[in-house]
């Protein structure tokens, strides 16, 4: 019996730990992204415009790229900061679509 007892609390554990160590991709990209691509995608904030950081608001490529895609153009972007390149698969698998919905102006 105890080891049924086990058994559940073993799985319940699980399951609330993957659950506290789900990435939060909007506020991922409040920390890491929006002070150059702004709240709104737009790059209109001040450290956006002094890098002539283009908007992603209606660009086709971003809204209709994969995942994958997107994944690879922000790892090959030159722009891209240190903070930025050090994000995890999983970090920018949780950004995506936080930027696929800005992509779609939403």
């Amino acid at each position: 019996m105890l080891w049924k007892w086990l058994a559940v609390a073993a799985t319940v554990l699980s399951f609330v730990a993957g659950a506290s160590l789900a990435v939060d991709g909007e506020a991922l990209y409040k920390e890491k992204c929006a002070k150059c691509h702004g709240e709104t995608g737009k790059g209109d904030t001040p450290t956006g415009k002094s890098m002539k950081v283009p908007s992603m608001v209606a660009d086709a490529k971003v809204r209709d790229g994969s995942p994958a895609e997107l994944i690879k153009g922000i790892r090959e972007n030159k722009k891209h900061k240190e903070p930025v390149k050090k994000l995890s698969d999983e970090e920018l698998q949780a950004v995506v679509p936080v930027i696929k919905r800005l992509a779609a102006g939403q």
